[in-house]
């Protein structure tokens, strides 16, 4: 994950309200997930995932990634979440979570040649604007 902008700290574990330890939450195939938290006035946890092909179905290494990171979404009270990335279902996706979806972000996906050189897949990119910030993913 790279930031042009402001910190990014990266994020292995998270405390959820069932046990006192932390929970490992980068657990399924090792560089399918990175989590970071993004510094600022509130914090916004940034997770990259990417639906890797396992015994031909896609669906269910996106089903234990979202798994993992249940104990993240508890920590954060479902508040200032961004999840994007491919998870070999067609398209590339981003959720947001519903605070960041009440500011109205703007969804660009850059279909230019020159990303089709780079990837089989166009980069897609979520803004929005708040309190004289500007986030870009």
């Amino acid at each position: 994950m790279v930031s042009f902008g402001p910190s990014l700290e990266a994020v292995a574990d998270a405390h959820g309200p069932f046990r006192t330890e932390p929970n490992p939450i980068l657990r399924t195939f090792p560089g399918s997930v990175a989590v970071a938290e993004v510094e600022g006035a509130e914090p916004l946890v940034v997770v990259s995932a990417y639906g890797l092909i396992d015994r031909g179905y896609a669906d269910t290494t996106v089903h234990r990634i979202l798994s993992d990171l249940t104990p993240l979404v508890d920590e954060r009270q479902a508040r200032r979440m961004v999840i994007a990335g491919d998870l070999n279902r067609q398209n590339d996706y981003i959720f947001v979570t519903a605070d960041i979806l009440e500011r109205k972000p703007v969804l660009t996906v850059f279909d230019e040649e020159d990303a089709w050189e780079l990837s089989g897949h166009c980069p897609v990119a979520i803004e929005w604007h708040e309190a004289g910030a500007r986030w870009a993913s």
